[in-house]
């Protein structure tokens, strides 16, 4: 545990950003998953909630896909993704990073869940399952309270590599 008393500000404020961030993900019941096709026209659909908390899976998401997909497609084509999310009208979260397609039948068995049953009821629909493993690489949120006034016209940005996160003066 990080003792927020001796982090200098700036390290404060990317702590605060970084729990309400994931607070905002988990909070979530839906997203937006926008990826790039091959001409580079963006494609934005409804997905069901990501991961729950994504600090616990070192800023990864994981969502059901079908390989048949559009999606799938878009990922295939370029790795390049943003997930958007809200919570009410205060938080406004823009994840943006690189997908992988986990689509090996052992992988699948290993990540499915009960519940993934009702979108891939049979056994020839669960060939087509495959998971899309997003690795958050930058965020941009709009909170109330944290980000600066007057609220939402201007953002916290945070990115990270693999040793660390670091926020943005925007």
């Amino acid at each position: 545990m990080v003792d927020r008393m001796s982090l200098v500000p700036q390290d404060r404020t990317l702590t605060r950003l970084l729990d309400e961030v994931a607070s905002t993900v988990t909070s979530a019941p839906f997203c937006w998953l926008i990826s790039v096709d091959a001409q580079g026209f963006p494609n934005a659909r409804p997905m069901g909630p990501p991961t729950k908390d994504p600090r616990l899976q070192n800023w990864r998401l994981r969502f059901l896909a079908d390989i048949r997909s559009e999606k799938v497609s878009d990922i295939r084509a370029t790795s390049r993704v943003a997930v958007i999310t809200q919570r009410a009208d205060n938080a406004f979260v823009v994840l943006s990073g690189s997908a992988l397609l986990v689509d090996r039948a052992e992988d699948v068995r290993r990540f499915w869940r009960p519940t993934y049953d009702q979108h891939f009821p049979t056994a020839e629909d669960r060939l087509h399952a495959a998971f899309l493993d997003v690795k958050v690489e930058q965020l941009k949120a709009w909170i109330r309270g944290l980000t600066p006034e007057p609220f939402g016209l201007r953002w916290l940005r945070a990115s990270r590599d693999e040793a660390a996160w670091k926020l943005h003066e925007t």
